[in-house]
Parts: C-alpha cells; structure tokens; sequence
C-alpha cells in the first residue's frame, strides 16, 4: 500500500470511530457479497468489459505481482 493510501486510511479512520469498516452499505453495516457482485457485474456491463468472476481478479492480481518481483529481482542484481 502506498504512503497516500495510508494517509487517507487513517483520516477516514479519525472520523468514523463507530466501525472499522472502510467499505460498508448505506445504514454502515457490511457488505453482502451478493451486493458486491450485483455492482460488479453492473460496472463491467458499462465498461463494455467481458463478464469475468470477482475470483478472477485475485489470480490476475497474484500474477502480476509475481511478474513484478521476478523483474525486481533482475533489476536488483
């Protein structure tokens, strides 16, 4: 996580004391996961993008991490 992010994390956090939650539904309860996706297919629908499942996105993430430390590792050498 970058410096900015952590930032704006403990900003957030000084204001809403009554929860930890940095992602919570209107009344400030958790997210259902079929909420999640609900908005996550809607959002790919507007983006013209292909109907992919929300796991997807944790494999193309861990993939592009382990390409990204392969090349740190050559650059650092």
């Amino acid at each position: 996580m970058g410096d900015d992010m952590m930032l704006i994390l403990r900003e957030y956090r000084k204001t809403n004391l009554h929860n930890d939650l940095v992602f919570c539904d209107k009344k400030g309860k958790h997210l259902r996961s079929a909420t999640v996706l609900k908005h996550f297919r809607e959002t790919l629908k507007k983006a013209g993008l292909p109907d992919i499942r929300f796991h997807d996105l944790r494999h193309t993430f861990a993939s592009l991490l382990i390409l990204c430390l392969k090349y740190k590792r050559i650059s650092d050498t």
